[in-house]
């Protein structure tokens, strides 16, 4: 088999698996909401962003740098995985330590009075999910990609039991917290297996100091750049939590209900264009294919992801209502909001910095960003609220979004204006608002939310689809393109459709 048409397999597995394992978890808010209280759906909410935020953060990159120690040296790629499987868990049982302690003034500082309560768990959740989550990364590593589609797909059915069915057995936060701890027990009880099983015959060290100081030094840039990231991205989160009470958290965090196969798409338009400009950059005189390249990809994107920005806000109470339930229609301002993140994920500064080894601009880029964070972030949420504090949020992002694409004009040496393709989202922008106020009207035929939301929002894009297509808004390119990425969503698809 080509190795081209194997890595294709490979990827195609993986992402088949994250894709029916965000269709569980997709769930888990939606059913969650049915069963708590506004406060108690806060503290779930609080719960998840102390944790999740070590989790992500304490790593200081080192789980990532197996995709470039274990593949790239064989002899010890035992010696990274164990060793790096240690480190995590001692990091995390500190962190736990450290969350025990203090976690009557931690409650007090975000307004969260689950984290006292559940401190026990949570300490035991941050332990175990530090090094539980090394599973994800070295299956992929090892190239085992039927497994990694199992791996995600089993993490995911795993993690909504556990957080599910106590709550709906007791009704109580307590039992979220034991199966949130559960979960991650048993996550790391199948990393250390697989583990074992992986390397039973490789005899090597279980640590090496020598290797983890190469290690570290690798992954330390890449990790505080990380750090960073994740105090942009949740900076506000943290604002509003301790400035606002749990229920008024559990609004705002369901204004900010992530759309995973949009991301999921745009991790499949980047791989797909950021490879070929890898091998553009290592290439002299080839600015211009560059310049090329990167207003396709954008022009691209924009096709798609401006006339969802457009038919979502249109349609955003009967999104959230719909999904989350009246008591959260508060939560559309928020959402509104949050969507012009939709609109900066298209400028992917980082993995064209990256191609052309410009990694240190991201950490000055992002540092500065999360500044302007720190300042707009209160200051909005001091005059508009809840909404003021997503729009801090989309401030500083933009500001780090801003300075990357101010960086990568100057490397492919394109002027500033012309760094955005203006006229495609101008385009298509007026061919989606003009479409949008066509089918409003339908929004009155039904009752139901939800119906009123697949309905007019399917219409929606009938009647896009036919104005870009009869009008020839859309060039070729564009569309070769976005056919390219939505490769591994048909090529799944026509699998399932022969086994069926």
């Amino acid at each position: 088999m080509p190795r081209s048409r194997s890595l294709f397999n490979q990827a195609s597995w993986i992402f088949a698996g994250k894709a029916s394992g965000f269709l569980v978890a997709f769930w888990i808010p939606i059913i969650l909401v049915r069963l708590l209280s506004p406060e108690q759906f806060g503290g779930y909410k609080q719960f998840f962003l102390v944790s999740m935020t070590i989790v992500s953060a304490l790593p200081l990159g080192l789980e990532a740098s197996l995709f470039y120690f274990m593949p790239g040296d064989r002899k010890n790629a035992a010696t990274y995985f164990r060793q790096t499987a240690l480190t995590l868990f001692v990091m995390g049982a500190l962190a736990g330590l450290v969350l025990v302690a203090l976690a009557e003034p931690l409650a007090r500082l975000l307004n969260a009075p689950i984290v006292a309560a559940l401190a026990p768990a949570l300490a035991i959740y941050v332990l175990f999910e530090i090094g539980g989550q090394l599973l994800a990364f070295t299956v992929v590593i090892e190239r085992q990609s039927g497994l990694a589609a199992l791996v995600f797909l089993l993490s995911d059915v795993a993690r909504a039991a556990a957080l599910v069915i106590p709550v709906w057995v007791t009704g109580e936060l307590f039992w979220l917290g034991v199966g949130a701890a559960a979960y991650a027990v048993l996550r790391s009880i199948g990393l250390v297996a697989w583990g074992l099983w992986t390397f039973r015959d490789v005899p090597s060290k279980a640590f090496d100091t020598e290797l983890l100081k190469g290690q570290i030094r690798y992954a330390l840039p890449f990790g505080a750049s990380t750090f960073l990231d994740e105090g942009l991205r949740r900076f506000h989160q943290f604002f509003v939590s301790a400035s606002f009470s749990p229920a008024l958290f559990a609004v705002y965090s369901v204004g900010l209900h992530e759309l995973a196969p949009v991301t999921m798409f745009f991790s499949s338009l980047f791989d797909v264009v950021m490879v070929r400009m890898s091998e553009l950059f290592a290439e002299d005189g080839q600015l211009s294919e560059i310049r090329r390249l990167w207003a396709r990809m954008l022009s691209g994107q924009a096709l798609l992801v401006v006339p969802l920005f457009v038919i979502l806000w249109a349609l955003a109470p009967e999104f959230i209502v719909g999904l989350f339930t009246e008591q959260y229609v508060d939560s559309v301002p928020v959402f509104r909001v949050a969507l012009f993140t939709l609109l900066l994920t298209m400028v992917n500064d980082h993995a064209v910095l990256r191609s052309c080894a410009l990694t240190g601009f991201i950490f000055k880029a992002t540092a500065v960003g999360l500044l302007a964070s720190l300042v707009a972030v209160p200051a909005l949420a001091a005059v508009f609220g809840l909404p003021g504090a997503a729009g801090g949020f989309v401030a500083g992002w933009a500001v780090a979004k801003g300075l990357g694409l101010w960086r990568i004009c100057k490397r492919i040496e394109l002027p500033l204006q012309k760094a955005l393709p203006w006229g495609a989202l101008l385009r298509y922008g007026a061919a989606a608002a003009a479409v949008s106020l066509a089918v409003s009207p339908t929004k009155g035929l039904f009752e139901g939310p939800l119906v009123t939301f697949f309905f007019t929002g399917g219409l929606f894009w009938v009647v896009y689809g036919v104005v870009v297509w009869a009008g020839r808004l859309a060039p070729v390119e564009d569309r070769e393109l976005l056919g390219r990425a939505l490769a591994p969503f048909r090529s799944r698809f026509e699998k399932l459709r022969g086994h069926a």
